[in-house]
Parts: C-alpha cells; structure tokens; sequence
C-alpha cells in the first residue's frame, strides 16, 4: 500500500518493508543563511522550492526486516556490508567509509550508542537499509541531506515513532554534523515541507519556522514549464566551499560579510514579493547568483560557463543550485521555450553528453509504501 504525507501510529503493528521518497529542493534566496554560525548572526532566512525531478522524487531510503541480525547496507555498487551496533558507531562520523551516512542516521535516531553492540534493539532480527539517489555526488540540490531525512523518516516508520518533521529538521543537522560535513537546515526544509516556502531561523527558540508561500496559478505554471535542470558534470564538495564562506564571515572579511549581510536583508522581503507574482522574477534569481558567486572563489567554473553560453538563446536566466562549484545548473527558459529546445541547444554545442530534466513544483513530497508480509 501507499500512504502519502500522514503520519505513522505507534500502535499499528510493523510493517516488514517501507520504502520513505522524498523530492529534491531548488534554492531560489538565502542560501549560505542556514549555516551555523551564520545562522546564528543574522536574520536567517532561506526561500526554497520542493521539486519533482522528470515526475518522480529522486530521492529515497528502503529499509526491510532481515533475518540477518545485525545492519545490512546496501552499497552504491550494489555489495551489502553487515555491521553489527559496534561497527555502525566506528563508522558514523567517518563520511569517507562506504555506509557513513546510513550509520550517523542509527546514531542520530538512538538506534545504536557509544558501548552498545546490540543489533537492532528488541528483535532479534536485523534491518537491511537501501539509499536511492538519481543524482551523482556533490549535486546542489540537497541530496544528501534529504537522503538523511528519508532514512530516518523510514526508521521512524518501520519501529514504530511518530513523525515529527519539527524534529525531523534538528536530526538531519545533526547527522550533517556527525559526519563532519557541517552545512544547514535549509536542504531538509527544502524536501519535506511542501512546495514553495520561507523558512526563518527563531534565534531565541533555537528553531526553524516554515512559512508556506502561496504562488498564483500563472507563476506555478511558469515555473513547471520553464524551469529545467542539467547536470554539469563537475561535481562539487560544499564542504570545501563551506569552509571558505564561514573562515570568511569569522573573520569578517570585507565584501563576503557585505555580500551576506545584502542576502539577509533581501530574504526578509522575499515571502510576500513571491506570492503577489505572475511570473519568475529573474532580477531577484540573478540577484542571488550574483552574491553566491562573490561569496565563494570558482563558484562558476569555465566548463559552467561555456554550457550558460550554449543556452543563451533559449534561457532568460541560470544558476548554480546549491553552493555552486558545480553540481546542477538551473535553467529558466525563455517563455513558449520547452525542455527539448534546452536539449537540442546543448546538443548543437557539443555537450550532446549532458541531458536536460524537467522541474516540477511538489506539494504531497512525502510519499511512503509499507509492506505487512
């Protein structure tokens, strides 16, 4: 069966197989803002979109009941590595072991703990525990993070904990910290709460206030017919990036504080200019751009660059989702211009090997499938 957007019960008995998926999130303002201790400095905002990618949400964890004790991880090249509690809590703060991101999840969720070698708590069965990505590594569009949040929404799900998306956001940060990665709350936000939206960091709570963005029937169609993704081929650690941005706002280096400060002071504005649009407001987006790349060297390779140049004629603007450096470009068509004319400029250019992916906005992004065999 399948069961989208609803909570689990406690009560209901457990399923045997649960597969959580989850659509990619596009930023459109703010991002860098989420960043600790950014986050902490400014009025922190970030506005986002959750995305369906070609239809369908790219990201997913399955997790089934195993009669093998102990945590089976299936491996991105298709191998399956059995830990016991012991070797996940060796593993979860190592993001350079095959795995990592699937134990700081356990971890995160109390599943296992520092002396605790018991596998998979009151069962003495085992769980075996899938990611499912569409994107390459280093993407923009926040694949990592949601990935988090799915594993952690299907472990919720197949033990039997309430969802709790408020809780949901604070553990998928702190998985991020786990591994060392740092990074914000934006990516999570971006992929479980719906559609377009605001989220706004309460310094005095401590916590992340999600302001759903209502978008006339003009703009929703503008940006499902002419927004479109393409994978450069350059991935990108944000890692590395993160450190440059946030050594830079420690430090307070002149033009990246100025350029952080601008972004703060725009993201304030953005709820309400979004909802009263008919159409893509492509001087905010380039705005945006603009800032990312002062705030980050080599935020814009020359491979980038060349594939902007080979849309010029169809594109009215383009940006590097995420923290840039590569990963996805965003492309805004030009109206009456559709995904094919993106594809057969590219084409006509050269770069025949990159492939041109329709976005769609998505409101139901939580789409779960139980299994009771």
């Amino acid at each position: 069966s399948v069961r989208e957007g609803t909570d689990s019960s406690a009560s209901a008995p457990a399923p045997s197989r649960v597969r959580v998926a989850l659509p990619a999130r596009i930023d459109l303002f703010g991002g860098w803002l989420d960043t600790p201790p950014i986050t902490l400095d400014t009025m922190a905002g970030v506005l986002n979109a959750a995305v369906l990618i070609d239809g369908e949400r790219p990201l997913a964890c399955s997790i089934f009941q195993s009669a093998i004790a102990g945590y089976s991880i299936e491996l991105e090249d298709g191998s399956i590595t059995v830990l016991s509690g012991k070797e996940v809590w060796q593993r979860h703060d190592k993001p350079a072991m095959q795995g990592a991101l699937v134990c700081a999840c356990l971890v995160a969720c109390g599943l296992v703990s520092k002396g605790n070698d018991e596998d998979y708590g009151h069962s003495a069965q085992g769980l075996r525990i899938r990611l499912e990505s569409r994107f390459a590594h280093g993407s923009g569009l926040g694949s990592s993070s949601i990935l988090a949040a799915a594993c952690i929404l299907a472990l919720w799900e197949i033990t039997g904990v309430e969802r709790d998306d408020e809780r949901l956001i604070h553990i998928v940060l702190y998985v991020e910290q786990l591994l060392t990665t740092g990074g914000g709350w934006q990516d999570q936000v971006g992929g479980v709460f719906p559609g377009l939206k605001l989220a706004l960091f309460n310094s005095e709570q401590r916590t992340v206030v999600v302001h759903p963005v209502t978008v006339s029937d003009r703009l929703e169609k503008s940006i499902n017919d002419r927004l479109v993704i393409i994978y450069t081929g350059q991935p990108r650690l944000a890692k590395n990036l993160l450190q440059e941005v946030v050594r830079s706002w420690l430090t307070r280096e002149g033009d990246k504080c100025a350029a952080l400060e601008e972004m703060s002071k725009e993201v304030e504005r953005m709820k309400d200019q979004w909802t009263s649009l008919d159409a893509l407001p492509l001087s905010h987006i380039d705005q945006y751009y603009s800032i990312k790349k002062r705030l980050a060297t080599g935020c814009e390779p020359e491979g980038v660059t060349r594939i902007i140049e080979a849309l010029s004629n169809v594109s009215s603007t383009c940006w590097l989702v995420g923290a840039g450096g590569g990963g996805y470009l965003c492309v805004a068509l030009r109206e009456g211009y559709g995904s094919a004319y993106a594809q057969s400029a590219i084409d006509r250019s050269g770069l025949s090997h990159l492939r041109v992916q329709r976005v769609q906005l998505c409101y139901d992004t939580v789409a779960v499938e139980r299994s009771f065999d």
